[in-house]
């Protein structure tokens, strides 16, 4: 008797654990969709010619968000904009508009296009950073399917799969398949935490490997469109390596994450804002950094002229660092490689088992050289 309580009790609890998942579905959709459109793209004659199709045969679809209701602004992917000869926009009600290029950044894939504002619903942006395990949900037209929704969880952070010159993006195991470029990754309770723009697929459909563009990259990348209509990037003149464990304790580091300075160019804005070799950025503009590649990706989306906050550790202390990325960084007058201070000589082994290993072998690396920071 008892152990049916408790198989009842087991399945009561599992029930209301369902019921009150899709609840929190049904709420975070009704929050969403409405701000998720369908974009048709009707391309130009010359991208056309290049398919061998006519331009109705080539048209392609995809999915955009309604960031602005008061301004029709809507952000989707660059590369579905870049061939537009003719946008149109469909909304959630079944609504028809024609939207209008404001601007494109290949770099990040992010467009943005304008319509009639006319009773709009825009999309709330997530406050709260999203964590691996979170339930998301990504709203799209795939296949030309019209307001689709699938479900999964963040499984990544800082992807860098090599499709885009920008890339910083959220993993998700939530199906995403072809028209579902351009749409949107939503938290549980349907505030935005990305773009979708891309999957890895052998078939060229969903294998639970998709990709967003995170909302540190959408936002500022949107904000420069939308107030020059263009992007300008720059540099600001370091070379870094990841940071781990073995630095941290070579270093007498409290610090085993983040991306640690190798280089400074000479006269760059790096040197300029008083940032030193061995320092180790942990955040730029309040957005914790964990690898190298990240400080890249971030610091591309900082506009030129612009002033961003690096948090940095020197000496196991934490400083803030003003900097403004430039359009032109000086020439180093001199590279250091990885293998600078490092004394390495021929060596062949014959290990027991016969097999025959050719190799070098390290005689001695001098402190403070790249070789010595990578933990050689």
């Amino acid at each position: 008797m008892q152990l049916l309580k408790k198989l009842v009790l087991i399945i009561s609890c599992i029930l209301s654990q369902i019921i009150f998942a899709n609840n929190d579905i049904t709420r975070a959709l009704n929050s969403a969709m409405p701000a998720v459109v369908q974009i048709i793209i009707e391309p130009n004659e010359q991208f056309a010619v290049k398919m061998k199709k006519n331009i109705k045969e080539s048209r392609k679809i995809g999915s955009g968000v309604i960031l602005s209701a008061k301004e029709g602004i809507i952000i989707t992917n660059a590369h579905l904009t870049h061939i537009a000869q003719n946008i149109i926009v469909t909304l959630n009600d079944g609504r028809h508009f024609i939207g209008r290029v404001l601007g494109e950044d290949k770099a990040t894939d992010l467009a943005v296009i304008k319509i009639k504002p006319s009773n709009l619903k825009e999309i709330s942006t997530q406050s709260t950073t999203p964590r691996i395990g979170d339930y998301v949900i990504a709203i799209g037209n795939p296949y030309g399917l019209s307001q689709s929704v699938t479900r999964g969880v963040i499984s990544g952070f800082n992807r860098h799969i090599g499709l885009e010159g920008v890339e910083n993006f959220i993993q998700t195991d939530a199906p995403i398949n072809p028209g579902n470029s351009g749409g949107a990754l939503v938290d549980s309770s349907g505030k935005l935490i990305g773009i979708n723009t891309a999957i890895l697929s052998t078939t060229g459909s969903n294998i639970g490997l998709g990709f967003a563009i995170p909302m540190n990259i959408v936002d500022p990348i949107a904000r420069q469109i939308l107030k020059y209509g263009d992007i300008k990037r720059g540099m600001i003149g370091i070379i870094s390596q990841n940071m781990n464990q073995n630095l941290a304790k070579t270093m007498n580091s409290k610090y085993s994450k983040g991306a640690l300075i190798t280089q400074i160019v000479p006269n760059s804005p790096a040197e300029k804002s008083g940032l030193k070799e061995n320092d180790i950025i942990i955040s730029l503009n309040k957005t914790p950094i964990k690898t190298s590649a990240e400080v890249k990706s971030l610091v591309a989306v900082v506009r030129i002229g612009e002033v961003a906050t690096m948090s940095i550790v020197r000496d196991n202390k934490i400083l803030e660092i003003k900097i403004s990325p430039s359009d032109k960084i000086p020439k180093s007058k001199k590279d250091k490689n990885l293998l600078d201070g490092i004394s390495i000589e021929r060596s062949d082994i014959i290990l027991i088992n016969g097999k025959h290993i050719h190799g070098a072998k390290v005689l001695e690396v001098k402190s403070g050289t790249p070789a010595w920071l990578s933990g050689i």
